[in-house]
């Protein structure tokens, strides 16, 4: 090993970076960049370790600008239904 290079993650290291993003802690991108696979791939590691996918409330980080056409495009569609 190079004096640069990265030892692997352990397995409970692992573990808890997909039970971070299971709690919506970290983006699935860092994620998979962190433990160099694809989406499939996490989606596999979390199924085993009985970890669901997180529920992300885009709203929340939306900026002003964005939460503003949002609330325009919705509240039109609501009053139409």
């Amino acid at each position: 090993m190079t004096p640069d290079a990265i030892p692997p993650l352990s397995e409970a290291a692992i573990l808890e970076l997909l039970s971070l993003y299971a709690a919506g802690s970290v983006d699935r991108q860092d994620v998979q960049d962190e433990l160099g696979l694809t989406f499939g791939e996490v989606l596999e590691r979390m199924r085993a370790a009985g970890l669901t996918l997180p529920i992300v409330r885009t709203f929340d980080r939306m900026n002003d600008k964005q939460k503003a056409l949002y609330e325009e495009v919705f509240d039109a569609t609501r009053k139409k239904g």
